[in-house]
């Protein structure tokens, strides 16, 4: 039988692919860097199984040492369901019938892929469950802006299960775990409960996320028919109601008013992504008359997508409320200041007064832009703050370190 130390780590997700045709949002990008970094520094052999969310081989190779297995088990409507998870587990459990003495540990991905790790912890391996997102604090954030958000209470309970089930459960911030302590046990977590959890924030590629040299940033000017001395207020990321992206839109016009016509013409906004509220934000785009400033460039990967984290003066992250917020860190990867919403959650935690601001109005995003579009040395030094955060906390070489140790703790066990 192989020792501990060569068999393979099993990771699932029954929500997210780390595939990048398949990804819906920051946990596939998340997945597949962890994983990439763990094969490389740690020399970890990684097996994820998915849903097979589309039409492509599999077994796949990510990188070397990294699997993607799809199951057979297609993709066809909001699988966060009673009967899909359990389908899902139970194909995870056919898979791993015959494979039991290849793996050492599992690691579920998302709270809808516990029932398939507490399944296999039943098997034997010691079990980490990564909780990406809490439904409970969106809901609390919600009702603080006076804004409907459907209550899942059997959601909301497998959560809390989901975490009290696990040998060892990771948040991607400290807001995270403030806010289970806060909306799972009324602010009195048990002891047992609150051993089993580790704050392992995200990480960004600081290496591929980097400043443009100003020469190559006059080309990208030119190729996005953009003004040389435009002001790029700048968006990515989901294009859905939770993102709040139209608090950007509404802020726009009350910048515009307080600053003169000449600075005022140079104030453009760049809307990067996809989701269902494109067209509400085009509707709103046109209600201000802010079309001739405003830009929509949809789903963007690679370095189409690092050019408009680039070329953006200023990145808004207007959620109403995130676990972490992946494309914050990659702004302020790129020297951007950065804008979030106050109960915004992770984002809020991150800025901290030194990436950016926190704003919790139009009238307070306005003035905070305002402050970036008229002083040109506060915005290049919140920037480089915003940069050197990223390289010194928000880094892949800590998170994979941070999860190789809390392998290795169960593992010892």
């Amino acid at each position: 039988m192989p020792s501990k130390e060569s068999k393979k780590i099993l990771w699932i997700c029954h929500w997210e692919s780390p595939y990048e045709e398949e990804w819906k949002g920051g946990m596939g990008k998340y997945m597949f860097k962890l994983a990439q970094e763990l094969s490389r520094d740690y020399h970890k052999r990684i097996d994820i199984l998915t849903p097979n969310f589309g039409d492509l081989p599999s077994p796949q190779i990510l990188c070397p040492r990294v699997n993607l297995i799809r199951l057979d088990l297609p993709v066809k409507s909001d699988m966060r369901n009673p009967e899909d998870m359990q389908k899902y587990a139970d194909s995870v459990l056919e898979y791993f019938s015959d494979k039991q003495d290849d793996y050492s540990l599992v690691h579920a991905h998302y709270w809808s892929s516990h029932l398939a790790g507490e399944a296999l912890k039943e098997k034997g391996l010691p079990y980490v469950l990564q909780l990406h997102q809490l439904d409970k604090p969106m809901s609390v954030a919600f009702r603080e802006q006076d804004l409907d958000y459907p209550l899942n209470e059997w959601r909301i309970e497998s959560e809390r299960i989901a975490v009290e089930n696990s040998d060892k459960t990771i948040f991607v911030s400290q807001s995270q775990l403030r806010e289970f302590n806060r909306d799972y046990y009324g602010g009195d977590i048990p002891r047992e409960v609150r051993n089993k959890i580790v704050v392992i924030p995200n990480g960004v590629d600081v290496d591929f996320f980097k400043p443009i040299r100003m020469a190559n940033l006059e080309k990208l000017l030119v190729n996005h028919d953009l003004p040389s001395d435009s002001f790029v207020i700048g968006y990515c990321g989901r294009l859905d109601f939770d993102k709040a992206v139209d608090r950007i839109l509404y802020s726009v016009p009350i910048l515009l008013d307080s600053l003169s016509g000449e600075v005022a013409d140079k104030i453009r906004v760049m809307i990067t992504g996809k989701g269902k509220d494109v067209k509400y934000l085009m509707d709103v785009v046109k209600e201000l008359k802010l079309g001739s400033r405003t830009q929509f460039h949809g789903y963007q990967t690679g370095r189409s997508l690092l050019e408009k984290f680039q070329v953006a003066d200023v990145g808004v992250i207007p959620s109403i409320h995130e676990t972490f917020g992946l494309s914050l860190v990659e702004f302020m990867a790129t020297g951007k200041p950065v804008i979030v919403w106050k109960g915004s959650g992770g984002p809020q935690e991150i800025v901290n007064s030194s990436a950016g601001f926190v704003v919790g109005n139009y009238e307070e995003m306005a003035k905070s832009l305002k402050k970036l579009v008229l002083n040109k040395k506060l915005k290049k030094k919140i920037g480089l703050q915003a940069r050197k955060k990223c390289i010194e906390v928000y880094n892949w070489d800590r998170v994979a370190k941070q999860t190789f140790e809390t392998y290795n703790e169960l593992l010892e066990n």
